[in-house]
């Protein structure tokens, strides 16, 4: 029997972000495409990285930065890759934090319009 495990709510979010692997020191520079509290969708054309790789990601939203550790957690070959936040410091968590109550407040507000 699988257990169904809770999803966080995705947000559409598109930002800056550098994805750098932990072992190999190889960079990829692209964008995001939705965020959670735990992790986010990106955009990607040609991804080597295996399931599990660890690394460091960066992203730039509104002249904020967010960095913290990660992995892969699925990848969709030419189209784009999941990842899961593995280690975020209380200042990084913050920035995360703000940035999705942002996103939750447009939402609410575009639900009104449409109403």
């Amino acid at each position: 029997m699988l257990v169904e495990r809770p999803r966080a709510r995705r947000h559409i979010f598109s930002a800056h972000l550098e994805l750098l692997d932990v072992e190999s020191e190889t960079r990829i520079v692209t964008r995001t495409r939705d965020l959670t509290l735990f992790g986010f969708r990106a955009e990607i054309k040609d991804c080597a990285w295996p399931v599990g790789t660890r690394v460091r990601v960066k992203i730039t939203h509104k002249a904020a930065n967010f960095t913290a550790g990660a992995r892969i957690v699925w990848v969709r070959k030419n189209t784009d890759l999941g990842v899961a936040f593995t280690d975020v410091t209380p200042k990084d968590q913050l920035i995360l934090e703000k940035w999705i109550a942002e996103l939750r407040g447009s939402e609410v507000m575009a639900h009104a319009d449409s109403v």
